[in-house]
């Protein structure tokens, strides 16, 4: 069973194993991961967390398989959880194809993007936990970059 934050690698082997439910209901889904869960795989493997904030298609799929996986595991309910999708600023041209296996694809947000859902929601300060995503010289050029929508909304002050 897992208990308490989950870890790099607890979350990979959570990834094995909820392909493997997928794979046994004959059904393929895919992940685009974002928020700890991203930053713990990607940027700084002492990281924790206690949930996975991604989207998923095909979502019923996904939670069911989901559900499976946290019954067995001793997961809280919620352990992989879509309550992310209303903050996405868009797709992520640069996401990492992270884990592929029969049954799941897995997708990780880039940095920048990252950063850039920081910035966008008005929640980021410079912390340990956003400063190895990227040192963008400008703010406002990173969210023009990953968010070209915002180009008309945003003025640069020069």
């Amino acid at each position: 069973m897992t208990r308490g934050p989950l870890s790099a690698d607890d979350i990979r082997r959570l990834f094995g194993e909820l392909a493997s439910e997928l794979d046994a209901a004959g059904q393929r889904a895919e992940i685009f991961l974002v928020g700890g869960a991203a930053i713990a795989l990607c940027f700084d493997a002492r990281r924790a967390t206690r949930d996975l904030d991604a989207v998923f298609a095909a979502t019923d799929s996904v939670r069911r398989a989901a559900a499976n996986v946290a019954y067995r595991e001793g997961l809280d309910p919620d352990w992989l959880n879509d309550a992310v999708k209303g903050f996405l600023p868009g797709p992520d041209p640069n996401a990492v194809r992270y884990f592929e296996a029969p049954g799941l694809l897995v997708d990780v947000a880039s940095a920048e993007y990252l950063l850039a859902m920081k910035l966008f929601s008005s929640r980021w300060r410079p912390t340990r936990r956003t400063s190895h995503c990227c040192t963008a010289k400008s703010a406002t050029t990173l969210l023009k970059k990953v968010l070209p929508s915002l180009n008309e909304v945003i003025r640069d002050d020069r």
